[in-house]
């Protein structure tokens, strides 16, 4: 990571969450302190943490998002998948 902000420790896995719970999870646990959650696309969730990543409210400096995305796209198609995931999130 460059610049003066560090990557937390730890951080909220939202595997085998829907987008409702994922959504409340991620909303508890950024009141517990957390600043870290982590997605996928084929979880079928970012939508939901997206909406918990608005509610909190925090600047988006404040807190890292990590997802991931299946293999074998060519450029178009990771480019693609992407976008998704911002859109999503």
């Amino acid at each position: 990571v460059n610049g003066p902000m560090r990557m937390p420790l730890y951080g909220l896995g939202t595997w085998q969450y829907n987008n409702t719970v994922a959504e409340q999870a991620v909303v508890d646990a950024f009141k517990l302190g957390y600043r870290h959650v982590d997605t996928a696309t084929v979880y079928g969730n970012q939508v939901g943490v997206g909406k918990a990543l608005a509610q909190v409210g925090l600047p988006r400096e404040e807190y890292f998002v990590t997802t991931k995305i299946m293999g074998g796209f060519n450029a178009t198609g990771t480019k693609e998948n992407l976008d998704n995931c911002l859109k999503e999130l």
